[in-house]
């Protein structure tokens, strides 16, 4: 009974349309149709033919006009009132909905829609503000106007191009935590010190999909797309261990349902902030521990030789820096010192070794990674306890 109603109403349209009706041997339908022949689909509407490649229910086509809005399908669900249906939230109103499902792997579509020619525009359009669309820029798959919002993971091939934002602490009402109160807690820079970088290439193939029966005009948008990506396969990329980083701050590292991790690049930053607070405060007290020793010196001086060779003393900066297993120090030494060593410590301050300095004049001390983890380290050149200076070094593995 449906069907031959709905029969009825497409044969009505199509007589007060002043058009052609035609039912072929096999049941198919054509309206409007300049020629005699029938398509493959099950109902046509306008002059198109359809790839025979395909099998169609409802296939419609018209030419476009200049200046006119030309739309070949159009779907309405609305109402000019707000519903007051008992059943409100349970309802739904859908201009087009399309269900694909069970054909072959990964060639299920619900919804396809496909830019073709030369001018700009969008294969699928999505606006809470337009009825019509706007003029779009460029060549796009989908364009969407207004807030858009994805309930689930979003895999991007290519770049992502505008401003990334994310929330925070402030939008919990978290105050702001100094910097003694969380390095009391976990010193920041000690976590982080354990970690490397460490770098990757990605080595899969860039492949982009077509339908190799249909001659597509537009294919610069597609080529970016491959330039951005082959260049993103190709490039050494550089990242964290997930593994270690888990160690050291478990909230940052994700579990996927495949079961591999991923890592929360975006919150690292606070940390990476907060550690150049505490190695500025480090620096700080053991600038100020230099220069009390200094002026503890200027204070005692006396006009004896042996003073006056000891401030000749230097330190200068390691090489290579950052080093993998091992760096050379030069360092200067007065004769007239009497004891000399070299003291490595940690970002925390905390003392590592002591490396008795017993050569005067040019010396070079090579310094190993045993026993050392990857991390930032000072060391301090100090003869007969006094400091005479102190540097960064950066160990990497």
């Amino acid at each position: 009974m449906r069907r031959f109603l709905f029969f009825i109403l497409c044969a009505s349209v199509a007589y007060i349309s002043n058009a052609q009706l035609k039912v072929d041997a096999s049941g198919r339908v054509s309206i409007a149709r300049d020629t005699s022949s029938v398509s493959r689909a099950i109902m046509t509407i306008g002059n198109g033919t359809p790839t025979s490649l395909y099998e169609i229910g409802l296939y419609s086509s018209m030419p476009v006009g200049k200046g006119d809005i030309s739309i070949c399908i159009d779907g309405t669900a609305y109402s000019d009132s707000v519903s007051d249906n008992k059943y409100y939230g349970y309802e739904r109103a859908i201009g087009v909905r399309g269900l694909a499902g069970n054909s072959s792997d990964g060639s299920n579509i619900g919804v396809l829609g496909v830019l073709r020619g030369d001018r700009m525009g969008a294969g699928i359009y999505g606006s809470i503000n337009s009825l019509r669309g706007n003029t779009l820029d460029g060549y796009y798959a989908g364009y969407f106007d207004g807030e858009t919002k994805i309930d689930g993971d979003l895999t991007v091939t290519g770049y992502v191009n505008g401003l990334l934002l994310s929330e925070s602490g402030d939008d919990f009402g978290i105050a702001p935590a100094s910097t003694t109160e969380i390095s009391t807690n976990n010193n920041v820079v000690s976590s982080l010190s354990g970690l490397s970088a460490i770098s990757y290439y990605k080595d899969q193939q860039v492949t982009v999909q077509s339908d190799a029966t249909e001659t597509m005009s537009i294919s610069d948008s597609v080529d970016l797309v491959n330039t951005i990506e082959t260049q993103n396969r190709s490039k050494r990329h550089f990242g964290l261990s997930a593994e270690m980083l888990e160690n050291a701050y478990p909230e940052l590292v994700y579990e996927m349902p495949d079961g591999t991790k991923r890592i929360n690049y975006i919150e690292i930053i606070p940390l990476l902030v907060q550690s150049i607070n505490e190695l500025s405060s480090q620096i700080e007290a053991l600038t100020d521990n230099s220069s009390n020793a200094k002026l503890a010196r200027s204070v005692n001086e006396t006009s004896s030789v042996e003073t006056i060779e000891t401030e000749k003393c230097t330190l200068s900066q390691n090489s290579p820096n950052p080093f993998v297993t091992t760096t050379n120090i030069n360092i200067y030494i007065s004769s007239a010192a009497k004891k000399a060593t070299l003291n490595i410590y940690d970002m925390t301050g905390k003392f590592i070794k002591e490396i008795p300095v017993t050569q005067r004049g040019n010396e070079t001390i090579t310094l190993t990674n045993s026993g050392l983890s990857a991390g930032m380290y000072f060391y301090s050149l100090i003869v007969d306890g006094n400091i005479i200076n102190t540097k960064r070094m950066i160990l990497s593995k």
